[in-house]
């Protein structure tokens, strides 16, 4: 059988069918059999999409690394306090162990708040084995937590879940999923606001199964300022449960399944609901 050779432009590369096989070639030539290969498409090739600005972590990277897409760091503890306001810090996909507890390190402002949050396209997963709690923010102030998913934080007695924050103003938890958080205590929780919190927003969550409170308003001095809206809270005794006096809280969009009680204000003020499914129903 007769051979015909291809040339293809520096740079680019074509779309071949050879029989009932399809691909991208991109070698200076490719010697094929005539009447075997249809030739689709040619173009250039596509540069790798450059790295986001920011710092990063993945489950290989190592904390005495810079820090790069390229030389990850590998725990929130490490990696969070080397951010200033406005930066962001970027969560490869995979598995992440062994990580929890007293782990956020750095403030932003209120116009340049600091960020944690899954890296474009990817999916980031805390494993909580062992562990009391995901991301604890004590004392820090404008932190973001965006798309992450934790699952199983919580070694009890009580009070365990995979979100909390103490003494911090601004903080937004948003797009995160978490599951199954806690060890058996209605005191644990998926999101816990602490006291001393203010101007906290939870927001387009996904949170299911746990023995206690999606989200979990609790301890003096009350919270106040917490939106809480457009979640999903599934299969906990409470989705959302306000107490401690806490002052202005507002809960509207979510959806509530399974839960024994939806929506329990047992001392807080200022507690409005609206637009929630299945009802707005404050017991």
């Amino acid at each position: 059988m007769t051979e015909h050779r291809i040339t293809i432009a520096p740079g680019h590369r074509r779309y071949i069918r050879v029989g009932t096989a399809s691909k991208w070639i991109s070698d200076p030539t490719l010697t094929v059999a005539v009447g075997d290969t249809v030739i689709i498409n040619e173009g250039a090739v596509p540069p790798p999409p450059p790295p986001v600005a920011g710092l990063y972590i993945a489950p290989s990277g190592n904390d005495a690394n810079a820090g790069t897409i390229t030389s990850p760091m590998r725990t929130i503890l490490a990696a969070s306090a080397k951010l200033a306001p406005g930066g962001v810090l970027y969560v490869r996909g995979g598995t992440y162990t062994g990580q929890g507890g007293y782990n956020w390190k750095s403030s932003g402002t209120s116009t340049a708040p600091v960020t944690i949050k899954a890296y474009p396209g990817e999916t980031p997963l805390f494993d909580g084995s062992g562990q009391s709690h995901g991301i604890i923010v004590s004392g820090y102030n404008y932190v973001v937590i965006d798309g992450l998913h934790f699952n199983g934080f919580g070694m009890g007695p009580s009070g365990d879940g995979s979100i909390l924050t103490l003494n911090a103003r601004g903080i937004t938890i948003q797009n995160c999923r978490i599951t199954n958080s806690g060890a058996g205590f209605q005191q644990d929780h998926h999101i816990y606001v602490n006291s001393g919190c203010a101007d906290i927003v939870i927001r387009n969550n996904y949170m299911q199964t746990t023995p206690g409170a999606a989200v979990h308003i609790y301890h003096d001095p009350g919270p106040t300022n917490v939106l809480i809206e457009g979640n999903s809270m599934l299969n906990g005794y409470w989705g959302v449960v306000v107490g401690s006096n806490a002052n202005g809280v507002a809960v509207n969009g979510n959806t509530f399944s399974g839960n024994t009680i939806n929506i329990d204000n047992q001392t807080g003020t200022n507690v409005t609901a609206s637009g929630n499914s299945p009802n707005d129903i404050i017991n």
